[in-house]
Formats: C-alpha cells, sequence, structure tokens
C-alpha cells in the first residue's frame, strides 16, 4: 500500500466570536453544529490517532529530492469518513517511488465487514430452569 490520494470529509470548530456579546445575542453560536470540512491529498499517515495528508507534491519525477507541501493534521476523532480517488498520472507508493496509472475516478467503495472484539465480549450466563 503506497500513499493513497483521498479525500477526508471531517468536522471543525466554527471561528471563536472576537468581540463580547451578550449571551442573548449567541443563539446561532450556541445552538450551532460544528462545520463539516472536506480536504482531499495524499494520506502520508492513517492511524487511531491522526489522518496526515499532504496537498501537493513536488519534484514528482525525483525519487531522490521528492517533496510534500500543504501537510495537514487532522485528529482521526474528527473524521467523519476517509474515501480514495485514483489520480490520472501518478501516485507515491510508500517507499517513495512514482507508479504512472491511467485513471481519475472515485474509487468503488469496499464494504468493510467488522469482526466483534471478543475481549470486550461478555459471556451472560442464565440460572435456573
Amino acid at each position: 500500500m503506497g500513499c493513497p490520494l483521498v479525500i477526508v470529509t471531517w468536522v471543525d470548530s466554527t471561528h471563536p466570536v472576537a468581540a463580547w456579546r451578550f449571551l442573548s445575542d449567541l443563539r446561532h453560536e450556541i445552538d450551532g453544529d460544528p462545520r463539516e470540512m472536506v480536504t482531499v491529498g495524499w494520506l502520508l499517515r492513517s492511524d487511531r490517532k491522526v489522518k496526515v495528508l499532504a496537498q501537493s507534491l513536488g519534484c514528482i519525477n525525483d525519487e531522490v529530492n521528492l517533496q510534500a507541501g500543504g501537510v495537514m493534521t487532522i485528529p482521526a476523532c474528527a473524521v467523519l469518513k476517509v474515501e480514495p480517488l485514483t489520480e490520472k498520472g501518478y501516485r507515491l507508493s510508500r517507499t517513495g517511488k512514482i507508479e504512472k496509472i491511467q485513471v481519475f475516478h472515485k474509487a468503488p467503495r469496499r464494504a468493510k465487514v467488522r469482526q466483534p472484539n471478543r475481549s470486550r465480549l461478555k459471556v451472560v450466563r442464565r440460572q435456573g430452569g
């Protein structure tokens, strides 16, 4: 698995209200929901803590001097979904090798089957009869 091109949907806080205001004037801010954001980039790291994206790659034909710019770290707890994209042109492998690919589209979604975490299962025995 390389560094895939992905679109990440996540939630973010709203901008702080700079001026002092009466609470009665802040109904919209108090009752509002977090803002839903969308970011596209090369997924450099994905684990339980963070999703790290590079929004640009430089020197893509020079594996020794390959660079990443616009690196953004999103807390995993804020991520709603990560969907892979396929880029027309090139992709970056985990080893830093540039690979040529042909199509650009939203990749088909694969069904994930979650296995139960058996360490968290509780055995309940019935008594009586």
